[in-house]
């Protein structure tokens, strides 16, 4: 038997035989489906028109709304980020508070050559809009941000020198050193390399400190931070950051997803993938503050699987445990684990929240979770998932689930969705659609 022919024939035991460990994991129940309001679904951002109203690429359009993000403010907007692949440029916009209309037009962030690969998003103190993504035409991976939300991050409580005075910068540079983009954002550069920043994550903690994770050239997961010592925006720090691995041997893809958190402590916890062909492995990375980062690999479940592709990080019990929500694309489930920070080690739970097929981004809600699936041949869903009662252990268990269909049916598969709650509870998701060509907002 082949190689390829191996794995197909462990894959499939492994799904007969099931996820083991994983509790509430046998069998599947259908879950009742309902329609959203039209109102409640907008279009971002379609293809970009020239002033006499043509095209600006000609050919079919399929690149609007590649590497989605959407990420909460505490004033009840929303920030989205995404990529217009046609024209390889960088797009950020934010809706008025509490609604789903953009507060101005879409702006674009980069536009010098191909631009856009993993785009990720994060909010600074004060609703700050900070990015990250590749720059594929000069291998660059880049970090941007405002300087002039220097004001508002330090208001919020950052650690930000908003005084100091940006001199001119270059839009292109050899040298590594900031350079200008559109906007007024401007641009640092993280790692270079081909395909360096794919499978990447991008937090700030409560000062503003930005925690980067991403994997490099030669397949070493690496975390790059704002030092302590120097502000966390401001003149001087721009460019300034500080570079360590945490998995000397780890694979990424353009499937992979991870998340990075900071807790109060300043720890910095990491989960990803490492993803090799038909086999991928959740892992999770803790880096005490001042320590040495400990990595550990959720090897419960069948020898041959996919799991951890996409995941989110979840701090509970005051920081000291953190939940691991991750797309077991095997099993065909979300699964929560949870991690103890100060061992670093997993606890015995293994708990499926929700049976999805396809792609799945999941994140946390008052008395439950939230996911936005891409289920291949059905469409676009939003699983609502309420929290059942906890183990006597304290872990976390999943209850009733019901889903709203808000894309019809697609063979698309990619990953390219993401969602977050706003502070009212109510879930904000986006989706490329390639079908239409444009980016979708769905924000009831």
């Amino acid at each position: 038997m082949s190689r390829r022919g191996a794995l197909k024939t462990g894959i499939a035991v492994a799904l007969a035989a099931g996820l083991g460990a994983c509790d509430g994991c046998a069998g599947r129940t259908a879950v009742p489906t309902s329609e959203p309001s039209p109102s409640a679904i907008t279009t971002v951002d379609s293809p970009k028109l020239a002033e006499d109203g043509a095209d600006v690429v000609s050919g079919p359009r399929r690149g609007m709304g590649w590497y989605p993000n959407v990420e909460a403010d505490g004033e009840g907007r929303l920030h989205l980020a995404w990529v217009d692949a046609d024209a390889g440029d960088v797009r950020y916009a934010v809706t008025a508070p509490g609604g789903s209309s953009l507060a101005e037009p879409p702006m674009t962030v980069d536009a010098l050559g191909a631009v856009g690969s993993f785009l990720r998003l994060a909010l600074a103190p004060g609703g700050a809009p900070l990015m990250t993504y590749a720059r594929q035409d000069t291998a660059i991976f880049r970090f941007a941000w405002r300087p002039l939300d220097r004001a508002v991050m330090r208001a919020a409580g950052g650690a930000v020198d908003a005084d100091g005075v940006f001199p001119e910068l270059p839009t292109q540079t050899t040298t590594g050193a900031p350079v200008q983009l559109l906007g007024g954002f401007i641009g640092e550069e993280v790692g270079y390399g081909e395909q360096v920043g794919r499978g990447s994550s991008l937090t700030a903690d409560k000062e503003g400190r930005v925690a980067i994770a991403y994997y490099s050239a030669d397949d070493r997961l690496r975390l790059a931070r704002r030092p302590a010592d120097v502000a966390a925006f401001s003149v001087e720090s721009a460019g300034v950051l500080e570079k360590r691995d945490l998995d000397s041997w780890a694979r990424g893809s353009i499937r992979v997803v991870s998340d990075t958190i900071v807790l109060d402590d300043g720890t910095v916890v990491v989960a990803y993938a490492h993803d090799v062909a038909t086999d991928a492995r959740l892992r999770v990375a803790v880096v005490p503050p001042g320590g040495k980062p400990t990595m550990i690999e959720d090897v419960r479940g069948p020898t041959v699987t996919l799991d951890g592709l996409t995941s989110r990080l979840v701090a509970r019990d005051g920081g000291g445990i953190v939940d691991v929500i991750a797309h077991d694309k095997t099993a065909g489930a979300v699964v929560l684990r949870s991690v103890d920070v100060k061992t670093a080690a997993w606890l015995p739970n293994r708990t499926k929240l929700v049976d999805v097929d396809g792609v799945a981004v999941s994140v946390p809600r008052e008395g439950g979770w939230y996911t936005l699936a891409r289920v291949p041949g059905e469409g676009v869903f939003l699983y609502v998932i309420d929290a059942g009662a906890p183990t006597a252990e304290g872990a976390p268990t999943a209850g009733q689930t019901r889903r709203i269909r808000l894309d019809g049916s697609s063979m698309q598969t990619d990953n390219w969705l993401d969602i977050a709650v706003r502070r009212d509870g109510r879930a904000a998701a986006v989706w490329c659609s390639t079908a239409e060509g444009v980016i979708k907002l769905y924000a009831p």
